[in-house]
């Protein structure tokens, strides 16, 4: 193996990027913030129950490794800040709403949407794929809801 690569971390870097490959068309939202809040509470919960089915096992693994590994923790950082930036542009217009409370909310959704949260759902929770996400739009549509009473006075 080191005929092929300096050190382990060149080693991990290279399966990263190999791995990259198939997962960087999964992270991609299709029509972000287009159309009406069901329309997009739909695509993200579809894009990433089908980003955890594919890629589920190795976030998984590669979230244990990154408590000792700085490569591995990077690329896991790197991933929760693409995902948490796509939630944010996906639900601008509701989130935008939600002054001062946005950062609250918005960090919440965060956590739904994160893999290790539908890893929580489906391996100690037990749900099935289609409860998992029955359970998620249903949970992102209470907390964007929060923004169509953000008009209406003290909460």
């Amino acid at each position: 193996v080191y005929r092929y690569f300096e050190d382990r971390d060149e080693l991990l870097r290279s399966a990263i990027d190999r791995r990259l490959e198939v997962v960087v068309p999964l992270l991609h939202l299709p029509s972000v913030g287009e159309g009406r809040r069901a329309e997009r509470i739909d695509r993200l919960v579809t894009s990433r129950l089908r980003l955890y089915a594919e890629v589920g096992p190795t976030a998984r693994a590669s979230r244990r490794k990154a408590l000792t590994n700085d490569v591995l923790r990077k690329s896991v950082e790197r991933t929760h800040r693409t995902l948490r930036e796509q939630v944010e542009l996906h639900f601008a217009p509701e989130l935008d709403a939600l002054e001062p409370e946005r950062d609250g909310i918005a960090a919440a959704i965060d956590v739904l949407f994160q893999l290790e949260a539908i890893d929580h759902l489906t391996l100690v929770r037990g749900f099935t794929p289609d409860e998992v996400g029955r359970h998620l739009r249903v949970a992102l549509a209470a907390l964007l809801a929060t923004a169509d009473q953000a008009g209406e006075g003290p909460r």
